[in-house]
């Protein structure tokens, strides 16, 4: 990887995006973080400045993807309250996470993953490389919707197998979570159980949302956590194939799934607004 450089395009799309939401003192404290020594040319605009020092590293480091790793992990850290020098905090915490969406998104269409902060060639990945677990921690939601795509297509040739997918992933999200949190995992890993300990650290209290609000969305997703977590036993039954064995229809199986699908991008979502307002000081909780 010490020869690769970083493509063109990567070079045309960080030169449009990264301007967006930085200014060109920012600009230059991101390339001192990956050992690019600041310096300026008058007159030069803030997406001239991002071509020209990305193109140097090509021409000049013997390992230009290691400093783009470098680059985007400072890029995309989570905004702080003092962040706030060019833009709200809230509209520069909006584009840097719309920032990391994309980013993840261009590189791969170059043959890179971006992942747990490391930039690797997608060809050289096998299954085991990029386990659920790492898409999770990273909260890499655009993979995690391909896991549950996987899942939608058996809908038609198993509904079973699609229900159990769907659920397996949403359980590992919780189980992710309360692990990477320090949480006490329950004593019986089950899906009911798991959300248990992840809605209490939610804090659905406090809100913007009035309380009335906040008590009907909680009480319905654990309405539906407790729906999916039946089905699943009930389809665990039905593959055991006894005397009350139940074949879910295509339909109600596509219900399961698109809202075991639905709760995990709330939950990652949830779970990356939770990181970035606690590294602010004056921290809200959003359920």
């Amino acid at each position: 990887m010490s020869t690769q450089l970083i493509p063109l395009e990567i070079i045309a799309f960080l030169s449009k995006e990264l301007p967006q939401f930085n200014s060109h003192t920012e600009l230059d404290t991101l390339f001192l973080s990956a050992g690019i020594a600041s310096d300026s040319i008058p007159n030069e605009n803030r997406e001239k400045k991002v071509q020209r020092k990305l193109s140097n590293i090509n021409d000049s480091c013997s390992e230009p993807i290691q400093k783009l790793e470098i680059l985007l992990n400072e890029a995309t850290k989570p905004v702080t309250g003092n962040d706030v020098s060019f833009g709200y905090l809230k509209t520069r915490e909006e584009k840097k996470k719309t920032f990391k969406e994309n980013i993840e998104t261009e590189l791969n269409k170059h043959g890179f993953a971006y992942i747990n902060g490391k930039i690797l060639p997608s060809k050289s990945l096998s299954p085991a490389s990029i386990t659920l677990s790492d898409l999770i921690k990273n909260r890499n939601v655009e993979s995690i919707n391909r896991e549950f795509d996987r899942a939608i297509k058996n809908l038609n040739t198993n509904p079973l197998d699609a229900i159990s997918s769907a659920c397996n992933i949403l359980e590992s999200i919780l189980k992710v979570y309360i692990l990477e949190k320090g949480l006490e995992l329950p004593n019986t890993q089950i899906l009911k159980e798991l959300w248990k300990v992840v809605k209490e650290d939610f804090k659905f209290g406090l809100s913007k949302l009035g309380q009335d609000d906040l008590q009907k969305i909680n009480s319905g997703i654990t309405s539906i956590i407790d729906g999916i977590a039946s089905i699943r036993t009930h389809e665990s039954s039905a593959h055991g194939g006894g005397p009350e064995s139940y074949i879910p229809e295509v339909r109600q199986a596509r219900l399961v799934v698109n809202a075991a699908h639905s709760l995990a991008v709330y939950i990652l979502e949830t779970w990356e607004a939770q990181d970035s307002l606690s590294q602010s000081p004056e921290r809200l909780i959003i359920g």
